[in-house]
Formats: structure tokens, sequence, C-alpha cells
């Protein structure tokens, strides 16, 4: 009878407009967030050129934000059970903090510290309660593809502040940047507009069905409320775990919550050491010093801002049809080819000085191809995996590990590549993030599983705990 009505839920036509638009809501705080990653490149070559900071400075301001972003994983771990809106408030107050204290410093270094700092928990904050979020309110058929629209979010923050310091001379009016970059955090009011998800009327204190109802009906578009009847029944059930949820010792000798932990680790380890966080937060000053061809640094910074947006959407279409595994293979093996050809670059360079006359569009085209390929399956899937790799006992705990692996790994990351000064330097740390992707494609394809397009109940029954602990 079980398996009957699974297949009635099925083939039921569910419609997906209103989760692509509650997805695309909350996903708006990793619109912010790509806004305060992107800020730091035009700023950061400004303060180089004109001698305001030094290296030393200059490493710590691209660093704090993601310093903040632990801190903001931590709080995130404990306001989650609190209503979306709660948490759409804070991160508007830490927003609006961070952004007065850059704007009022200008070029002090201390000032502009303070303000990332709080920018970066905020944008911690995002990076978990996004995921989590969108895991929610989708069904199996959507979630792979809108759990995409984060980073794709992202994304367009980044090129939002990209295109703001090309506009306003982001690099030399400080202030000026920064106020037009922090007036982006007014967007995140649209939360208002948006149900909570079933599972926080379900999880809360009060367990209200009706409310729950109601949010599962707006979600799924279903006029006949029957016809969630199944769904809300695998929801009670997981709720009932989710709200009871203490941390079980035993679950972490499960092989399976072990093996996500390490995927996980792993993923993000890819996504971090591939150097992404080095690449955007100081992308002016690589291309400025290390080449940009026929365009200027400011210009092919736009232009790796595009790309980044149009690989995410390409992503969105390709997940479903070759699924994580094999996406992140492939994404992971072409960064390591492309950051391999533009180490190759400057090997060659080092030896002969006119290399760089002869061959200029090299850096531009091998740094571009590489954040396509980042955001072909890296960058986004890495998010994704946040949002269904654990078992509901220790969910959020999961994720949280995951999401603050991937800021102290951006932390350890942006260390190694912190002298940008050397032509030298650069090339080491090319070829070590080259390395790095090559062995993730090999880790993707071993080691990561796909859960895409299994229901959260499905996924729980995956872990077996309950086998487990009629077993001890």
């Amino acid at each position: 009878m079980a398996s009957i009505r699974r297949r009635m839920t099925d083939n039921l036509r569910t419609k997906s407009f209103n989760q692509h638009v509650g997805a695309i809501v909350v996903s708006l705080g990793g619109f912010t967030l790509g806004v305060s990653v992107g800020w730091c490149s035009s700023v950061t070559e400004g303060m180089r050129i004109r001698f305001i900071a030094s290296i030393t400075e200059l490493g710590i301001i691209g660093n704090v934000l993601n310093v903040g972003a632990c801190l903001g994983v931590i709080i995130a771990i404990w306001i989650f059970k609190f209503h979306h809106w709660i948490s759409g408030i804070i991160k508007i107050l830490l927003y609006a903090i961070g952004w007065s204290v850059i704007s009022l410093g200008n070029e002090n270094t201390f000032m502009i510290v303070i303000g990332r700092f709080i920018c970066g928990i905020s944008g911690g904050m995002s990076c978990l309660l996004v995921p989590l979020f969108i895991s929610d309110i989708a069904d199996k058929k959507t979630r792979n593809r809108l759990l995409i629209l984060f980073q794709l979010l992202i994304n367009c923050g980044i090129m939002y502040a990209f295109l703001m310091a090309h506009v306003l001379d982001g690099g030399n009016i400080i202030w000026r940047y920064s106020t037009s970059c922090g007036a982006s955090c007014i967007i995140l009011v649209l939360l208002r507009f948006i149900p909570a998800s079933p599972f926080y009327y379900l999880s809360s204190i009060e367990n209200n069905e009706s409310r729950a109802k109601n949010s599962l009906s707006w979600y799924r578009q279903n006029e006949n409320e029957n016809e969630n009847d199944y769904e809300m029944e695998e929801l009670r059930q997981l709720a009932i775990l989710r709200r009871t949820a203490k941390m079980r010792y035993g679950l972490m000798k499960n092989r399976r919550v072990l093996h996500s932990f390490l995927m996980c680790f792993g993923v993000m380890m890819i996504h971090q050491f591939s150097g992404f966080s080095t690449f955007i937060t100081y992308a002016l000053t690589i291309f400025e010093t290390q080449g940009s061809g026929l365009l200027n640094g400011s210009e092919l910074t736009l232009v790796v801002g595009i790309v980044q947006i149009l690989s995410c959407l390409l992503a969105y279409t390709l997940i479903d049809v070759l699924g994580r595994r094999i996406l992140l293979t492939i994404s992971s093996a072409f960064m390591g080819l492309f950051l391999g050809l533009l180490g190759w670059f400057f090997d060659k360079r080092l030896e002969d000085p006119e290399y760089d006359d002869w061959y200029w569009w090299m850096p531009p085209t091998w740094i571009s191809l590489y954040f396509i390929s980042l955001n072909l399956g890296v960058a986004p899937i890495s998010w994704a995996l946040l949002a269904d790799s654990f078992p509901q006992q220790i969910n959020l705990l999961g994720a949280g590990f995951a999401a603050i692996s991937n800021w102290i790994l951006s932390i350890l990351a942006m260390i190694v590549f912190g002298s940008l000064q050397t032509d030298d330097n650069i090339r080491k740390a090319v070829w070590l993030f080259a390395i790095i992707c090559w062995f993730g494609a090999i880790f993707s394809a071993v080691l990561v599983k796909d859960n895409g397009k299994k229901s959260l109940n499905e996924i729980e029954k995956d872990f077996r705990i309950d086998d487990q602990e009629e077993t001890n």
C-alpha cells in the first residue's frame, strides 16, 4: 500500500514556481555575501597602488571576512530554530552596521577591518541557513536545481560589486563605492513576504500542523490539500527526529555518517584550495600585475563576473541530467587543466620575459575558463551538499561543520597565496591549486554520493540508523 501511495505522489504534477520564488528570495543572502566578497578586489588594488596599506594589512582586509563568516556559522546554528524573518532582520542589521563602518572609515584600515568582520558574520549565517531552508521547501524533483541558485546569487553579488567599482572608481573613492555596496542589503526585506518552511512549523515547540499544511500547499501550489497528505506524513516523521534531536555519539560511528563528513570536507577543500576566494578577492590585483590582455584589469573583472553567472546557469540546467558526482568530477578536472596551463605560462614567462608579449592572451583566457569550470560544478555543489548530506538528528551539526570548514580552508588558502608581488610566488600557488583540483576530480568520482533526486525521507533511510540502533 505504501509503495502505491509513493507512486501516486511521484506522479503528481507539483508546480515549482513558488518554490523558485522562495529559493531566490532566501538566496538574496548569497547576493549580499557576493557583494562583500567582490568589494575587496578594487579597494585593495587601489590601496596597494597608493601605498595606503601594507601587504600585511591588505591580507588582513581580504581575510577578515572569512574569519567573521566562521563566527556567523556558529551563530546560525543557534538561530536556526527561529523564523527565517528573524534571521533576515539580524543579517540586515549586521550588514548595515558593517557597511556603515567601512563607508565612514573610508581609507582607515582599522575601520575597514572591523566593518568587513561584521559583514562576514552576516555572510556566514547565509551560507548555512540558505541551503537548509531551500532543502526544507523543495520537493525531490526540484531540490537539485534550487540549491544551485545560492551560488548563482553569490555570483550576481560579485558582479554587482565589480560593476559598481568600474562605474564609481571604487579603488579611489572608497566611501562612495562602499555605500553603493552596502545599499544592496535592503533587498533582504523581501524575506518578509515568503512563508516559513513546513519544517519550521512542525519542528517548533508549538507544532502547528495547520500552518505547516498551508506552507506546503503554497510551495507545492496544489489546490487540493489531500494531494500533500503523503508528503506531510513524511515531513511529520522527519520533524519528530529534528525536534527531539540530541547529539548521539553512536551516530558518529556510523560509517555512512562518517562518509558524509569526509565527503563534505573534501569538496570544501577542493572549493577553497582551487584558489576561488583568492582569485575573486584579489582579481584586480592579479589582472593588473599578471596581465589582462587587450582589456584593462577592471574590464576583465566584469568579464569574469559575467562568465561566472552564465556558467552557473549552465550548471542549473545540467545538474539533473549529469548529477552531482559527474558534474563535480568534470568541473574539478577542467579547473586543474586551466590552472595548469596558467602555471605553465608563468614558468615560460620566468624563463623568457618576451613570452608575455607573444602570448599576452593566455592569463585572462585561462583564468576566465577556470571560473567557468569552477561554477559549472564545484562552487554551487559544495553549498548544495550542506542541505542533504546528513541524517536529521545531526543535520544542523553536520552542515555547520561543512560550512565552518569552508571558511577555515578559505583562510588557509589565502594565507598560502598571501604574497602576490612576485611571479615566483604566484606560480607556485597556481601549481598547488592545480594539483589539488586534479586530486579533487578523483575524490569526487570515488567518494561523492548523489542525493539530488532523493526525497529527504529516502536520504534518512539510506543511513539505516534505526537498523544500527536495533543491532546495538
